[in-house]
């Protein structure tokens, strides 16, 4: 109902951007938190990755940036039965204060035929017949990214292999708000309490402390 309702404001006008000065790796956070439930309710591994160049605060439509976003990683989960998924942002060409965030979302799924590909950002379209009735949903999900990407003078596409799962990528011109400083993301990590037992190690701080390596 929810995509319905969003592809039916797109078709009468409704599309209406509203740009305004965004802490980008706080918004790609919020949305992994978002979806890390679903991730570990299936087993897989979800992480995201930030790199400098767009680790900052940027001009654009945050709402419609999260719903793109939101719609990838949701897809990417959906089709994925075990593996990861990944999510991947930059900004292309921001020397001179502009640029072009892209962003990929990469998943270890069932992927899409090449034959397909350019139909699934069509209204109502399933990459094939017997996805709807396995996976449900309305077909509408990734003709909205294009609808909001395209009204963002941006573009939007797709590289994949049957069973070799899929890369699903944007990319949008942005700004960089020049009076903001760089933000360096810093990854989540588990909480480690610190060890209660074992000799000390004469500076108040138990000897025993742990290093915590994850392959994401």
């Amino acid at each position: 109902m929810i995509d319905l309702l969003h592809f039916a404001r797109s078709e009468s006008g409704g599309l209406r951007l509203a740009p305004a000065p965004t802490v980008f790796p706080g918004l790609v956070e919020e949305l992994v938190r978002l979806h890390f439930p679903t991730a570990s309710r299936k087993g897989l591994a979800l992480s995201s990755q930030v790199d400098v160049s767009a680790a900052r605060t940027l001009f654009l439509d945050a709402g419609r940036i999260r719903q793109l976003i939101n719609n990838l990683l949701g897809n990417a989960l959906k089709f994925t039965a075990t593996g990861s998924v990944q999510l991947r942002a930059q900004l292309l060409g921001g020397e001179s204060g502009s640029g072009r965030l892209r962003v990929e979302v990469r998943d270890t799924g069932i992927g899409v035929s090449a034959d397909k590909q350019a139909r699934i950002f069509e209204s109502f379209t399933q990459a094939d017949e017997t996805i709807a009735g396995s996976y449900g949903g309305t077909g509408l999900g990734l003709a909205i990214c294009r609808r909001i990407v395209e009204a963002m003078h941006g573009e939007i596409g797709v590289e994949s292999l049957p069973g070799m799962g899929s890369l699903f990528w944007f990319e949008v011109p942005t700004t960089i708000r020049p009076d903001a400083p760089v933000t360096v993301a810093v990854p989540l990590a588990p909480r480690v309490e610190p060890a209660r037992a074992g000799p000390s190690s004469g500076t108040g701080t138990p000897a025993g402390d742990v290093l915590v390596v994850e392959d994401n």
